[in-house]
């Protein structure tokens, strides 16, 4: 099975339209006093600053619009099976890993992103790509203000029709790679306790989670993964299991169930719109960098206490 996600910039609309709105608003709050004061050059500073966002507002539905119609021919391109990708025409295109990171900066909240792509200056052409000629490990961790951190091997088109578009692949490693520190958890105050017992089973972590009294304090178990980004640390978590009365027994898997085809263009695949093609967020998925803990959180009514172990894990290789 491959499941096939496309990253498009709809959201980017939305903004735009949002930026008309609050200059506008400004616009009319300033324009009754540049009329009384009757000033030619306040009639100029209006004109100019229409000028302005009519130029902006042009120029970025013509490049979201670029970008998308490129995405688009691009998912023409392409046909997708189980364990490989075919062109329906031969195209020039190099493999590599590609790197996205997002995250918002200033006061105002301006979401910045940053991309990358590491492979071979020059292309090959060609019309098939197996996956297990592909490197295998990968990582992306998004937290739920959708900053986040995304690496895995790639597909860039070089071909002029489809410039900047990027095929990235997610593969399920073959065998168990992930393992915990140490296979249980526990913590207490006074009487009260909470334990959990972890176990690792083709890379799906398994737990069972018992808390005593029954019907007092709450007990969770969760997954916080972490990454240093320049003088950023990004931070994400999963919740993945509370219970709610004595004891539970829950799943949570950090690989796909099945290959994953990501088709998008190089400039826009980044933290946030991926989240939003994806429906998720937080998320991680693969395991090549960053740091993972798996917690216990036990809430008593006077206090939080956490117990917590790291996750391992080795290098992967996919089937």
């Amino acid at each position: 099975m491959v499941k096939v996600v496309v990253v498009r910039i709809m959201g980017a609309y939305v903004g735009l339209a949002m930026a008309i709105v609050f200059i506008v608003l400004i616009a009319v709050t300033i324009l009754p006093f540049i009329i009384a004061w009757g000033s030619p050059a306040g009639y100029a500073f209006i004109a100019v600053l229409f000028a302005i966002l009519l130029f902006r507002l042009v120029r970025g539905l013509l490049k979201y619009r670029y970008i998308n119609s490129t995405v688009n021919r691009l998912l023409n391109l392409v046909i997708i099976r189980e364990g490989f990708i075919r062109f329906r025409r031969p195209v020039e295109y190099t493999i590599g890993r590609f790197r996205s990171i997002g995250f918002w900066i200033g006061v105002y909240r301006s979401y910045q992103t940053r991309y990358s792509f590491e492979g071979p200056s020059r292309g090959i052409v060609g019309d098939r790509i197996d996956f297990s000629t592909l490197p295998t490990n990968y990582t992306i961790i998004i937290n739920s203000d959708r900053e986040g951190f995304i690496e895995a091997p790639a597909i860039r088109i070089i071909d002029p029709e489809f410039e900047g578009g990027v095929i990235m692949v997610l593969r399920r490693p073959k065998e168990n790679v992930l393992h915990p520190e140490k296979r249980s958890l526990r913590t207490s105050h006074g009487m009260s306790f909470a334990e959990a017992s972890i176990n690792i089973d083709n890379n799906v972590l398994k737990a069972s989670l018992y808390k005593y009294p029954a019907h007092e304090n709450r007990a969770r178990l969760e997954v916080v993964g972490y990454i240093g980004v320049g003088n950023k640390i990004i931070y994400a978590k999963e919740d993945v299991c509370e219970v709610k009365r004595q004891s539970v027994n829950c799943e949570w898997n950090m690989f796909t169930r099945e290959d994953i085809v990501i088709i998008g263009h190089e400039s826009t695949l980044n933290p946030w719109n991926l989240s939003k093609a994806m429906k998720k967020a937080p998320f991680m998925m693969g395991y090549e960098k960053g740091s993972y803990l798996i917690r216990l959180v036990f809430e008593t009514k006077l206090r939080t206490i956490i117990d917590s172990v790291k996750l391992l894990a080795e290098k992967a290789t996919s089937q």
